[in-house]
C-alpha cells in the first residue's frame, strides 16, 4: 500500500485508514510505528466507514471513487492494485 500511495498519489490517489479493533492504544501504536502517510482514523466495530462499505473482517481494501463514493474494486493488492491504479490514473512518472 506504501508503494502504490508513493507512486499513485501525485495523480490523485490517496488512502483512508480505520480500524475495526476496539484497541485504540495498540492501534495508535501501530499506526505510529508503520510511518503511514495517509489519513489513518475512525474506530471501533461500528465505525461510520465500516458500516457504509460493509467490511466484514480485515484485512480488507476497497477502492472508492473519490467522486461518486462508489465502490470500484474491492481486495487489490501488488501487481493488482498497481494495474488498476495504472488503468484509471495512468502510468505513475
Amino acid at each position: 500500500m506504501k508503494e502504490a500511495y508513493s507512486k499513485y498519489h501525485p495523480k490523485g490517489f490517496d488512502i483512508f485508514s480505520f480500524t475495526i479493533s476496539s484497541d485504540r492504544g495498540a492501534w495508535a501504536k501501530a499506526s505510529k510505528s508503520e510511518e503511514l502517510p495517509w489519513l489513518d482514523t475512525g474506530f471501533g466495530a461500528e465505525s461510520k466507514p465500516k458500516m457504509l462499505y460493509e467490511f466484514t473482517g480485515v484485512p480488507a481494501n476497497h477502492l472508492i471513487d473519490g467522486t461518486t463514493g462508489k465502490v470500484i474494486a474491492r481486495d487489490l493488492r501488488g501487481d493488482d492494485l498497481d494495474a488498476k491504479l495504472s488503468e484509471l490514473l495512468g502510468k505513475p512518472e
